[in-house]
């Protein structure tokens, strides 16, 4: 059976005593730049002309979770809300935000919501955008609090959307629609542990009036949390100042991070204030974890300009689509070529209209094939995921591909097309056509 497909992120789910994260190392993190932060300037600046345009805008969508499973030939099936779980809603609130890449590649974040009490069914959400950017193209992702920590962690299912979004002053675009895809929640922690503890001060060195401080350990490729404490500070007049404790199960070299809650939506997501474990004002991770309790260890915030949680939204798929032993010429005129990733592995023939809730698709018509020995594309996919890749010519016109005696090509050995995405863009890879046979 081919499954319904949407725009989705999935995680594998591996578990230990504690937070318990699947392991996996993380390549690079995206720097993180909030437009719409108050920076406390003079207000009379507004008529410098030089400056950048300060400008707002809405955009909508509904984000919908969905639940799979890997059936005994290691591939992705679809499980329904009723099987899996009884009907019933088992995970987290869903952080939702709107951003845009800065010339280095940062993330420059221009809005955020968060879905308090999602449902089983197609949620809502609507995200306010302001930012001192000029016109720009934004993404929209969203995470799942799959761990239910109110983490916006590294390792939980996500989504987007995958199609840039003009924004531009008043900008209201109401079709930014996500699916999430995750894993059965597999409940309990995984096992028991030998586990040490992890203390010390939160020194919150800006003004604070309310909020909580989230405390983590995440790997040194900023992979995360494994563990975490929420904690409550108390004002001091000039900022605020608590303490926290955590037992970490795992040993080794780890990053000692905090997040106050500065924007109140109760997650500790990008838009919030980060800090890390200093020593003499400069930055001490990491710190070591072994067999002994670590304690007197201050988590001051904010430090630095970035977060150290490694959080990336997508990447693209980048590469070549090819017809074997000859050029495109050798289709039927008229082809039309579909490349798409999809959500489970093809399995017989389907509409193309299917493509429209893929995760992405690169659509070539006929005039732009002929002649050609090989054309270029490239696609968007949520970051450590797993993606099926194929290419679709569709040569009779009648909307329906995969049939018998099509041409298709699927990414990889094996012939599912299964690509694990990971957190950096991939280059090079090669589709080739070959003519499908339903025997095969």
């Amino acid at each position: 059976m081919f499954g319904r497909l949407g725009i989705v992120g999935v995680v594998g789910i591996v578990g230990c005593s504690g937070h318990g994260q699947p392991d996996g190392p993380v390549e690079d993190s995206a720097g993180i730049v909030i437009d719409d932060e108050d920076d406390g300037g003079d207000d009379d600046d507004d008529d410098d002309d030089d400056g950048p345009e300060e400008i707002e805008g809405t955009v909508s969508g509904t984000i919908e979770v969905q639940l799979y499973t890997t059936g005994e030939d290691g591939e992705r099936e679809e499980v329904s809300w009723e099987d899996g779980t009884g009907g019933e809603y088992v995970y987290g609130k869903i952080f939702v935000a709107a951003y845009y890449e800065g010339e280095q590649g940062e993330l420059r974040y221009v809005g955020q919501t968060v879905i308090d009490e999602p449902t089983t069914e197609e949620n809502p959400y609507e995200i306010e955008l302001r930012g001192d950017t000029g016109a720009q193209d934004i993404y929209v992702y969203a995470v799942l609090d799959y761990y239910q920590d109110n983490i916006v962690g590294t390792n939980e299912p996500r989504g987007v959307y995958p199609k840039s979004i003009p924004f531009e002053d008043g900008t209201d675009f109401d079709e930014a629609d996500i699916t999430i895809l995750t894993g059965l929640y597999g409940g309990g922690s995984g096992g028991s542990c030998d586990s040490s503890g992890v203390s010390g001060d939160i020194d919150i060195t800006v003004s604070w009036a309310d909020g909580d401080v989230y405390s983590m350990l995440l790997t040194t490729s900023g992979e995360g949390p494994y563990h975490s404490s929420v904690d409550t500070p108390e004002s001091n007049g000039g900022g605020a100042a608590g303490d926290y404790s955590m037992s970490s199960c795992r040993y080794g070299e780890m990053n000692l991070v905090g997040c106050w809650d500065s924007n109140g939506n109760g997650m500790a997501d990008p838009l919030d204030r980060w800090g890390v474990y200093v020593e003499e004002e400069e930055d001490a991770n990491p710190v070591d974890i072994g067999n002994s309790d670590l304690s007197g260890k201050t988590i001051q915030i904010p430090f630095g300009d970035s977060m150290p949680l490694g959080l990336v939204p997508f990447v693209r798929l980048n590469g070549t689509v090819s017809v074997s032993g000859g050029s495109f010429d050798d289709l039927d005129a008229g082809s039309t070529l579909y490349i798409t990733p999809l959500k489970y592995a093809p399995d017989g023939e389907f509409e193309i209209d299917t493509f429209e809730d893929a995760y992405d698709s690169t659509i070539i018509e006929w005039p732009d094939l002929t002649g050609e020995s090989e054309v270029p594309f490239t696609v968007s996919v949520p970051a450590n995921t797993v993606v099926y890749l194929w290419a679709f010519a569709d040569g009779d016109g009648d909307g329906t591909v995969n049939e018998s005696g099509d041409f298709v090509a699927a990414a990889g050995e094996g012939g599912h097309g299964k690509v694990a995405t990971g957190t950096t863009s991939s280059d090079g890879i090669e589709l080739i056509l070959a003519p499908f046979s339903s025997d095969n």
